[in-house]
């Protein structure tokens, strides 16, 4: 595969988003101590590499302030169907 092609079926909410997430996944490679190949094919890299990339790069995500989101807005927690 092509380097900046994909096969995932993901759509991304905000497609502007798309060059952050890959910086993100960069440095979290780096971090790791994971060399990304440069041609984009991951084929060669181990799926515990690529895992460990991935859960990281989430775990990341979810540590960020949520400023932008409503519910952090609000001093009482969100309960379904309550808005």
């Amino acid at each position: 595969m092509a380097a900046g092609q994909s096969r995932s079926s993901n759509i991304l909410v905000v497609p502007q988003a798309r060059g952050a997430l890959e910086q993100l996944k960069y440095e979290v490679a780096q971090e790791l101590g994971i060399q990304i190949p440069q041609d984009g094919y991951y084929g060669y890299m181990a799926t515990r590499d690529t895992g460990a990339i991935g859960d990281t790069s989430h775990a990341v995500l979810f540590k960020l302030p949520s400023s932008n989101c409503p519910a952090a807005v609000s001093d009482k927690p969100t309960v379904r169907g309550d808005r």
